[in-house]
């Protein structure tokens, strides 16, 4: 399912148009990269978390030019589902 799709399956399923339903998804969206890009996590009951996890620099090692490379720290997004959900995907 693409973005799309996903939106028009929301707008019929809330019962609203689906540009209305575009708005209120991008919010959505932005409102988590928002809080997460400030180091706070998101927990949406029943569903998961969002945090920020912090990967650490390194070296490492290139084997067809032989060299060392130094990769530096980065940041990536990481979802913990629930145990809700956990349960629903193993039933």
């Amino acid at each position: 399912m693409n973005n799309k799709e996903f939106i028009k399956a929301l707008a019929e399923k809330a019962d609203v148009p689906a540009e209305d339903m575009q708005i209120v998804a991008n919010n959505f969206i932005q409102l988590i990269m928002d809080e997460v890009s400030h180091d706070n996590s998101v927990y949406i009951k029943g569903f998961g978390a969002f945090s920020l996890k912090k990967k650490a620099a390194r070296k490492m090692y290139n084997p067809t030019t032989k060299e060392n490379v130094d990769i530096p720290e980065k940041y990536s997004l990481a979802f913990k589902h629930s145990p809700l959900l956990k349960e629903k995907f193993n039933s």
